[in-house]
């Protein structure tokens, strides 16, 4: 990340007044669409590692950047929705997060998107962890289709092989 954003960054994080809000509002508009991509990059990192232990600071971070920015639009239009869809992910998150157990969160986790009634091919998202994939579970719940289901599932036995150039007997 770019020194300027991180300084953008770093003042959003410490900014507790409507005055610092402003400043960081005001810094902002001048880095424009760039410096608020590499802000909302930012913030979806926040979302995609939190767990119950600090569940409370990142729905307060997101909170505080609905604050100081009410209208993404402004950088982008293709952003019209980017706080209502990162306060569903969150939710969608907390659901997986509130349904398995700590103890039962170690090893490799999957998510898994199809819709038996088309052709098209089974997506599949392995080798994550239970965080990653609980973020995962959350974005791509948002659009799900008609028919469509996503799965987030915990890998209990696995094989692997990886094929090289040896193992071609052609």
């Amino acid at each position: 990340m770019k020194t300027a954003e991180k300084n953008i960054i770093d003042l959003f994080e410490s900014a507790k007044t409507t005055s610092e809000y402003e400043q960081v509002k005001e810094l902002m508009k001048l880095k424009g669409y760039s410096g608020f991509s590499q802000f909302l990059y930012w913030m979806k990192e926040q979302l995609k590692s939190y767990d119950e232990s600090n569940a409370l600071s990142a729905k307060e971070l997101l909170n505080k950047a609905i604050t100081i920015f009410p209208n993404p639009k402004e950088f982008s239009p293709s952003w019209v929705n980017e706080w209502i869809q990162l306060e569903k992910i969150m939710e969608f998150k907390n659901e997986v997060l509130t349904q398995v157990p700590q103890e039962k969160r170690d090893g490799e986790w999957q998510v898994v998107m199809d819709n038996p009634y088309t052709n098209e091919a089974v997506v599949c998202y392995p080798a994550l962890s239970f965080i990653e994939a609980a973020y995962l579970y959350g974005f791509f719940r948002l659009d799900l289709k008609n028919n469509e289901y996503i799965r987030m599932q915990k890998v209990e036995e696995l094989i692997v092989f990886k094929g090289n150039d040896e193992d071609k007997h052609i």
